[in-house]
């Protein structure tokens, strides 16, 4: 056997980085706490939830407007240039000023369809008097039963959809404080169900108060017949009623005939009141003169108990509340209705006053009346817009 030493091998010695010698450091003090980033605020009632949307197409159409006279300007003699320049300063001066929360060229422009359109109608005193009404208020639309295996129920069809209308079979002390909200009702449901809550108190009932439900299918190009929205409204029906029934408040489905004639009591249209004339401060349907008002943003619970109030408490005139729900988007209405011009007047200064002390803005929807009765009875006429 070899005894001899075999040569060991190298070692490679790698000498390792001297590392610093930590030396404790004091944590740094806590800064400042900064201002808190705003929280958005939920969406009030007549307002939209989601991201901002563009500038609405009149204001476009005055900005482009604004622009053509400007250039048609540049090439003319000065005493015309002068009066188009001015012109397109006026034009864009009325899309950001604001009178009453109404920007000048929206009121302008409602002027003149106010004045171009026929603002008298006559309803046939026998007959049909509540489908002509409604033809007035709903273009184009038409009314008949639906079964819904549960029974037929009143539906309206008309350009922007179908409608279904039902009934509470009790009310309580504080109808609309008491009752669910619109979005509350439509969780869970597709962007084209709407819902309509319409709480109504007569001039000579004392404190009763009256509730009637829609619910909405949107028309489509998905959906663009009846019989294609019939499950899509059954549907929005079914849920509706569950989660009312959950809340404690029952309801009851509405044959066509007892459906149109509610339409026709809440818009004050009965016997002998046959001649409907609309003026720019009112609505009126024979010795009726009725006015209506938007109630946008502020808190719910200030809306809520404020309308109860104005329900319950405003005598010698009739007072309707209407909180409308679709496609994201919420509507408050408030229509008062009296034999006297001066009735409405006086319960509208009264209402004004007690909305001053909120964050809600109440504003009379003078020169669009006959729209705004659309919007606040159970058939499906809605002011706001989806979001």
């Amino acid at each position: 056997m070899d005894t001899r030493e075999r040569p060991r091998p190298r070692r490679l010695v790698v000498a390792a980085a001297v590392q610093p010698v930590a030396v404790p450091v004091p944590p740094p003090a806590p800064a400042a706490p900064g201002p808190a980033a705003p929280v958005p605020a939920a969406a009030g009632p007549g307002q939209s939830a989601g991201p901002g949307r563009l500038p609405a197409p009149g204001r476009v159409l005055c900005w482009q407007v604004a622009t053509v006279l400007v250039t048609i300007a540049s090439r003319q003699p000065l005493p015309v240039s002068a009066v188009l320049v001015a012109a397109a300063a006026a034009l864009v001066i009325s899309t950001v000023v604001r009178r009453r929360g109404v920007r000048l060229y929206q009121i302008a422009a409602g002027r003149c369809r106010f004045a171009v359109r026929k603002r008298r109608r006559w309803l046939p005193e026998r007959g049909d008097k509540s489908r002509v009404l409604l033809g007035l208020l709903l273009p184009g639309s038409a009314a008949g039963d639906t079964d819904t295996g549960q029974g037929p129920v009143a539906t309206i069809s008309h350009p922007a959809g179908l409608t279904a209308i039902i009934r509470p079979r009790a009310v309580g002390t504080a109808p609309i404080s008491s009752f669910p909200a619109p979005v509350a009702l439509l969780r869970g449901l597709p962007a084209d169900v709407g819902v309509q809550l319409v709480f109504h108190s007569g001039a000579r009932s004392e404190g009763s108060v009256r509730i009637w439900l829609a619910v909405y299918a949107g028309r489509n190009l998905e959906t663009p017949s009846d019989d294609e929205l019939i499950p899509l409204l059954h549907n929005g029906l079914r849920r509706v009623r569950r989660s009312l029934d959950k809340a404690g408040v029952p309801t009851g489905l509405l044959p066509v005939d007892t459906g149109l004639a509610a339409v026709t009591a809440l818009a004050h249209v009965g016997q002998g009141r046959d001649e409907i004339r609309e003026a720019w401060r009112f609505w009126r349907t024979g010795t009726v003169s009725q006015a209506c008002f938007s109630l946008r943003g502020g808190d719910e619970s200030d809306l809520h108990r404020l309308a109860d109030g104005l329900l319950s408490h405003t005598p010698g005139v009739a007072v309707t509340v209407t909180l409308s729900a679709r496609g994201g988007s919420t509507d408050a209405l408030l229509r008062f209705a009296a034999t006297t011009e001066a009735a409405v007047d006086a319960a509208a200064d009264r209402a004004a006053r007690l909305f001053s002390a909120t964050d809600i803005q109440f504003r009379r929807l003078d020169g669009i009346h006959r729209r705004a009765v659309a919007a606040s009875l159970p058939i499906g006429g809605f002011l706001c817009r989806p979001a």
